[in-house]
């Protein structure tokens, strides 16, 4: 207990040392809505975990984290802006959510699901509403770009191509926002227009899930070609590190035994719901989302110590505190790698 009390002093006399993390990643954090485990009813309330930012005009639109099943599994969460029925709207009221994302150079595009619709006759209304998705204000995509099945409804995946945000693949953060805009005047809705979003994120790295670590020549699936990288190195020291599974200097049967649990498994989100592919979150303790639990994520913690936790920075045992127990869950991940980020170094 006592090294474990000098570790901890240490950190928090040189919290303020100028330490940073070296490298961050491209990633929509909580683009499933999920984090919070519950549905929530107002989210100028309470805001969805790291959607920090809610501007919602009372009386004139809902924003809301539904659990009606709807997007690519049962029982899902999915983020949801409405236009409220019978109230006054005066063209360009907007409803908009946000958070800060960092945006690497590489980043393919923005994909989303979204379903546009009408709940009282179906009916979106192209023209009339706007479904919008802006960096730092502004607009990259509107939705008069999907076609509406009739009687004016959308129900598919979006993708935001880079040539939409060329200016801002700068390796810097950013305000990404998502949003519902009137373009007319009204002086009474007639019906619930609604705008849901649901699986947001950047496309990187099988779709933007990322590799899982037994995926040894990255393409997204753990099969026999990963089986070979290994076999070729057979009971030598790997000339990749990365096929060192078990990071013991040599290339045996625990390496083997990493890979078959992991066998057939993918990570390509065009298979959702297939046997074998499924989503991880990243490391509770990953705090700077560096993709690698290590000493910036302690100092974090340390410059935190004792405080209250935040949407945009979340305790890591849910108590709403920085306190020893989220120590002893960073200590317990300390050295381990986001499996979404990882990389051949």
């Amino acid at each position: 207990m006592k090294r474990i009390l000098i570790f901890v002093f240490f950190v928090c006399c040189c919290a303020n040392s100028g330490f940073a993390s070296s490298r961050q990643v491209s990633l929509i954090m909580n683009g499933s809505f999920e984090q919070n485990g519950h549905t929530i009813s107002d989210i100028t309330a309470e805001a969805p975990l790291y959607w920090c930012d809610v501007d919602i005009p009372e009386d004139k639109f809902l924003g809301k984290v539904t659990g009606d099943s709807w997007t690519h599994r049962v029982d899902s969460l999915s983020l949801e802006l409405r236009f409220e029925r019978f109230q006054s709207i005066e063209k360009g009221d907007t409803a908009v959510i946000s958070q800060q994302v960092f945006i690497e150079d590489d980043v393919n595009d923005i994909s989303f699901n979204l379903l546009l619709w009408g709940l009282n006759n179906g009916n979106w209304g192209a023209g009339e509403q706007t479904a919008l998705v802006m960096i730092d204000n502004t607009v990259i995509w509107d939705s008069n770009a999907v076609p509406l099945d009739p009687p004016g409804k959308f129900d598919g995946t979006v993708y935001i191509g880079s040539e939409n945000f060329q200016q801002f693949l700068d390796n810097d953060r950013h305000k990404l926002s998502f949003a519902v805009r009137s373009n007319i005047d009204d002086s009474s809705i007639n019906d619930w227009y609604v705008a849901r979003w649901d699986f947001v994120k950047f496309d990187k790295y099988c779709g933007g899930f990322g590799y899982l670590t037994t995926d040894l020549n990255q393409d997204c699936y753990v099969d026999l070609e990963d089986f070979s990288e290994l076999a070729l190195q057979w009971l030598d020291a790997p000339d990749k590190p990365k096929c060192d599974l078990v990071e013991d200097g040599i290339i045996n049967i625990l390496d083997l035994q990493v890979l078959v649990e992991d066998w057939l498994y993918n990570t390509d989100w065009t298979k959702w719901g297939e046997d074998g592919t499924f989503e991880m979150a990243r490391l509770e303790a990953d705090l700077d989302l560096s993709g690698e639990v290590d000493l910036p994520d302690l100092m974090i913690l340390a410059e935190n110590w004792l405080g209250e936790s935040a949407c945009d920075l979340p305790d890591l045992n849910g108590d709403d505190y920085f306190d020893m127990y989220d120590y002893a869950i960073l200590a317990g991940q300390w050295g381990l790698r986001d499996w979404i980020y990882y990389r051949d170094q």
